[in-house]
């Protein structure tokens, strides 16, 4: 800024000189005084290219300080408690890569609005904005139909606990979600272990929650 301010002044000066200089009555000096406002006037629109030239830069300058101090982030998390008197919310967030691992976290909410119709226990889509001094909670929404989620598998069984309602297959590979392995799982329905047993391939459907795999559907393939 203070440099812009010395370049106006000295606008100003050579101004003054150019109105001077051309108000010279002598003609002998005519030619001179000529050249000399010619030479004078250059200098002004230097200086004036100058001046364009810094507020440009100073205007980046704003702009990237602004931008390095407005950055957004996206996780999902686990809804712990809501205080509305505050205009905060303490999520249990998943890790968010190269910013901040998993944790429980309290959070003020830019708007009030984006806390109505959630409760404790809900999971939220949440989009953070950083700023220098400050995290805060600019969209969250709730994650309807997550869970549930319904998996086809196949494998051998290689032992049935009925009294426990288990059963351990030596599984197939379910692609996009579980590599070829030995898994013991709980049916929903005792039921479901009936006319089973070890060495029997079977076909199955898991049903995935949040915590836990449940085997719902279970077939003997026969031979």
């Amino acid at each position: 800024m203070r440099a812009i301010a010395y370049i106006a002044l000295m606008l100003s000066v050579i101004a003054v000189a150019v109105a001077l200089i051309a108000r010279n009555q002598f003609t002998s000096l005519k030619n001179e005084n000529e050249k000399l406002i010619a030479e004078l006037r250059g200098e002004q629109e230097k200086l004036k290219a100058e001046i364009t030239k810094l507020s440009t830069q100073i205007a980046k300058s704003t702009e990237t300080q602004a931008t390095q101090w407005s950055k957004y982030h996206e996780t999902e998390g686990k809804v712990l408690a809501i205080v509305k008197e505050t205009n905060r919310v303490v999520l249990d967030h998943e890790e968010i890569p190269n910013f901040m691992r998993a944790m429980v976290m309290g959070f003020e909410v830019e708007e009030p609005k984006l806390l109505e119709g959630l409760k404790d226990g809900d999971k939220v889509k949440v989009k953070l904005k950083e700023t220098e001094t400050k995290l805060t909670v600019v969209g969250m929404e709730k994650i309807e139909g997550k869970w549930p989620k319904y998996h086809e598998a196949t494998g051998k069984v290689l032992s049935i606990n009925a009294e426990g309602n288990k059963i351990v297959v030596d599984e197939d590979e379910i692609p996009g979600f579980m590599s070829a392995m030995i898994m013991s799982y709980k049916t929903e329905d005792l039921k479901l272990l009936e006319g089973l047993k070890e060495g029997d391939k079977v076909k199955f459907k898991l049903k995935e929650t949040e915590t836990k795999l449940t085997i719902v559907n279970i077939e003997k393939i026969e031979k």
